[in-house]
């Protein structure tokens, strides 16, 4: 399959740019607060948590591009390209953890009084969630690089299922225990797995990555035990978009996906 070359990766790296250019900003307005006055501080912490709000949304915008335009395109991109996004991510993801660590010493500092160590904490855990996201953006391009390649176990049945676009789920199948593997992937990337098994026979499965929130239980029934019977129900919700209602949009789901 010929590689391609396309507009595309200068705009995510683009994207990257004014990414990390940001949070080098931030930054800069974290140390600003270190200096200011009393009077000017919770000032300054607001637009701190306003700066790092659309830092988070930029983030997920430039997941949302090299997930639909480049993973589900299903097309070959230049190694080389991709290697250096990869690069700009690991920078990012670096200089967030610097800002973070910033944060926690001034929580662990005896200047500042319980309403401002209180922003702090939000503040901190804005930057939490803004490093798991350049993470999962970093595995899923680990993932363009070096495509894993999947094997099923001999004597297993594997098939996969899409809940969403750019979420779904593989099955590993062992007929003989009987149990099943279910792994969620995000744009092809593994973010969570579990296994559901005659001794558990209910499992759920779930949380926030990136655009995507997922609400999941899988339920085992089993029939004919000696004969390795074995129905899985799968219900729960899936949705992409920003954590917010009218901009995300759902689906749930209440179906028999295996009966064997």
């Amino acid at each position: 399959m010929p590689v391609t070359k396309q507009p595309i990766l200068v705009r995510i790296q683009k994207q990257l740019a004014a990414i990390n250019n940001a949070v080098l900003l931030n930054r800069k307005k974290i140390i600003q607060f270190t200096h200011a006055c009393p009077k000017n501080e919770k000032a300054i912490l607001l637009e701190i948590r306003r700066q790092l709000r659309m830092i988070n949304r930029k983030v997920l915008i430039n997941q949302h591009t090299i997930g639909t335009k480049l993973v589900l395109s299903g097309q070959k991109y230049d190694k080389t390209v991709l290697k250096k996004i990869r690069q700009q991510l690991n920078v990012i993801h670096r200089n967030v953890l610097i800002n973070q660590r910033m944060v926690e010493r001034l929580l662990a500092s005896n200047k500042y009084n319980a309403e401002i160590k209180k922003t702090l904490r939000k503040i901190n855990l804005q930057l939490k969630t803004i490093s798991k996201n350049v993470l999962l953006t970093q595995r899923i391009v680990d993932h363009l690089i070096e495509p894993p390649i999947t094997t099923c176990p001999p004597g297993h049945i594997c098939t996969s299922v899409r809940l969403i676009d750019g979420l779904g789920l593989d099955l590993d199948v062992d007929p003989r225990e009987p149990s099943i593997k279910i792994t969620v992937k995000i744009f092809g990337a593994p973010v969570l797995s579990g296994t559901i098994s005659l001794r558990n026979p209910t499992l759920s499965l779930g949380g926030e990555f990136g655009l995507f929130l997922l609400e999941l239980t899988l339920r085992g029934e089993f029939g004919e035990i000696a004969h390795g019977h074995f129905r899985l129900i799968l219900g729960g919700r899936a949705c992409i978009g920003p954590p917010i209602d009218f901009l995300r949009t759902c689906t749930s789901f209440n179906q028999i996906i295996y009966d064997q």
